[in-house]
């Protein structure tokens, strides 16, 4: 019985996780800028949600808000608009 509950658990743990966003990167220090800098203040947007140019435009008008150093700052725009 412990075994059966165990899995049923496991299950519903699987059923919580997020597939909405794309875990392969090339750039996964970005990626986790990204959720940890970005996700801090506000919701984190899929990046198939946006344009190469729309994610440059957004990252440009958050640069005085978010307080990213330049290395973090083209982290984060390079996982934006990996695809």
């Amino acid at each position: 019985m412990k075994l059966m509950s165990g899995f049923v658990f496991f299950l519903f743990l699987i059923g919580c996780s997020n597939p909405a966003f794309k875990h392969d990167t090339k750039f996964p220090e970005g990626q986790n800028l990204y959720f940890s800098k970005c996700g801090g203040c506000h919701k984190i947007y899929d990046r198939d949600k946006y344009s190469q140019l729309q994610w440059e435009k957004i990252m440009n008008d958050m640069t005085a808000r978010s307080k990213l150093n330049e290395t973090d700052f083209n982290s984060i725009l390079e996982y934006l608009k990996e695809r």
